[in-house]
C-alpha cells in the first residue's frame, strides 16, 4: 500500500476581501511635494503609500463635483446599498464592483461627467418604477448584468442608430436582463443569483 502524501496547511496570509483589493497608480511627483509626502509619512509613522492615500481619501472629501464631495457620493451609495440590501452583498462590496466594470462606473460618475453614451445608457436603465414594467434598480441588484448590458449597448451605438432610438434599444436590453434576472431567480434554490 502505498503512503498518501500529505499536502502542508496553507501558509501566508489569507486572501483578501474583494472590497479590501487595491488598485495601482504610478505617479511622478515634483521633488517638494514628494519631500512633503515623506514627511507626513514620518509623522504618521506610515508607508509613502498610505501616507498618499491618506492625503487623496482627505482631498477627495473636500473636493466637490456637482455641488457634493467625491467620497460623499461613494459613501452615499454604500449606505443606500447597505439599508436595501438588495444584491445580498455589503455596500462596500457592490461599490467595489461596480468600480471594477464600465456600466459601473458610468452608473457612478455624476451625469455632468458622464460620455453621451453613458448619458444615453443611463436614461434607457434610469427609466421611472413602473414605466417600462420594471423597476429602475437593476445596477443595485444585479451588477453583473449591468456589464453584460452596456457592451452590448455599445456595440449597437457603434451602429450609427439615433440617440432616441438607442434609448429604446437600452431600455429592451434591461428589460431582457430582467426577464433573465426572474428566471434565474425563480430557478435558485436561495430566491438569489450568485453575484
Amino acid at each position: 500500500m502505498t503512503k498518501k502524501k500529505e499536502t502542508p496547511a496553507k501558509r501566508g496570509r489569507k486572501p483578501k476581501a474583494e472590497s479590501e483589493k487595491l488598485g495601482q497608480l504610478t505617479i511622478r511627483l515634483r521633488t517638494d511635494i514628494l519631500f512633503g509626502l515623506e514627511l507626513v509619512s514620518k509623522h504618521r509613522h506610515t508607508s509613502l503609500n498610505q501616507a498618499a492615500e491618506y492625503l487623496v481619501s482627505m482631498a477627495l472629501r473636500e473636493y466637490e463635483v456637482d455641488g457634493r464631495s467625491v467620497m460623499l457620493i461613494l459613501e452615499l451609495l454604500k449606505d443606500y446599498q447597505d439599508k436595501k440590501g438588495r444584491s445580498g452583498i455589503s455596500g462596500d462590496e457592490w461599490v467595489q464592483l461596480m468600480l471594477k466594470s464600465a456600466a459601473g462606473r458610468a452608473f457612478l460618475t455624476p451625469d455632468t461627467l458622464r460620455t453621451p453614451s453613458e448619458r444615453t445608457f443611463m436614461a434607457a436603465v434610469n427609466v421611472p418604477k413602473g414605466t417600462r414594467g420594471h423597476p429602475s434598480f437593476l445596477p443595485f441588484q444585479r451588477p453583473d448584468l449591468m456589464d453584460k448590458i452596456f457592451s452590448e449597448f455599445l456595440a449597437i451605438e457603434r451602429t450609427g442608430l439615433a440617440a432616441d432610438e438607442l434609448v429604446t434599444v437600452a431600455g429592451e436590453l434591461v428589460e431582457a436582463a430582467w426577464a433573465v434576472d426572474r428566471d434565474e431567480r425563480i430557478q435558485s434554490p436561495e430566491g438569489t443569483p450568485a453575484i
